[in-house]
C-alpha cells in the first residue's frame, strides 16, 4: 500500500514511518499512484514528477 500525505502548511513537516512486518509485500507503484481511490490530485502528482498536468491526466486514463 502506498501512502500519500501532503503538507499544506508553510513550514517543513516531519514524518515517522513504521511497518508492522519485515516483509510488507509487493505493491505496483503506477496503479497505486495513478489509479487510487480516492485519487491523488493531478497538481500534486504533476509537481512531484515535474511534468504537465496533461501528462498526469493521460497516465490516469490508463488506470
Amino acid at each position: 500500500m502506498i501512502h500519500f500525505q501532503y503538507n499544506v502548511g508553510d513550514v517543513a513537516a516531519q514524518v515517522i514511518t513504521a511497518f508492522n512486518s519485515q516483509l510488507p509485500g509487493v505493491v505496483a507503484a503506477a496503479p497505486s499512484l495513478f489509479g487510487s481511490d480516492p485519487e491523488i490530485p493531478d497538481a500534486v502528482l504533476a509537481e512531484n514528477y515535474q511534468v504537465d498536468v496533461k501528462i498526469i491526466r493521460l497516465l490516469k486514463s490508463k488506470f
